[in-house]
């Protein structure tokens, strides 16, 4: 983890001493739930950054660019071939500790397809073009100037 600050998508401001975590089995559970209001999100904490690149399910998620709200991952199938781009609006997870000695601290966490398709956009497939990429770099600008999610996918469908 770095030591320096980190700002959340919500603009807090210097950092707090982080909480401390319980370890009773219901706050633990209760603490894995991701942040999506500013509301919810404790001011000037410091949070763990996306990561920049990752694996999940055969697939590589390698971050092409990260703003205050969005970031846009490109999607790359098991030979490296690039499949696709993901546009995502991060989630905050709290801290929990799952079991004595393992701890995780305040983090962005990448959403996941089971979360709705609210935070998370697959544009794709990838093609000579730059089509999928043209379109997450838009959907991510969008986003980045404070569209409604509603108003940037209807944006997105309407292009030809």
């Amino acid at each position: 983890m770095s030591s320096s600050n980190t700002t959340t998508p919500f603009g807090a401001g210097a950092p707090l001493a982080p909480r401390e975590v319980s370890e009773h089995p219901k706050a633990e559970k209760e603490a894995k739930k991701p942040i999506q209001s500013p509301k919810e999100m404790p001011i000037g904490v410091k949070i763990e950054p996306l990561k920049l690149e990752f694996k999940r399910d055969g697939m590589t998620y390698r971050q092409l660019r990260l703003g205050k709200t969005a970031a846009i991952y490109a999607v790359l199938g098991g030979s490296g071939k690039l499949r696709g781009h993901e546009v995502i609006i991060p989630s905050i997870a709290e801290p929990f500790m799952p079991k004595p000695g393992v701890s995780y601290p305040w983090r962005y966490v990448y959403p996941s397809a089971k979360d709705g398709g609210e935070s998370l956009f697959y544009i794709g497939p990838a093609d000579q073009s730059g089509w999928s990429l043209q379109r997450a770099e838009l959907l991510y600008t969008l986003l980045e100037q404070g569209k409604t999610v509603a108003d940037a996918r209807e944006t997105i469908s309407n292009m030809k």
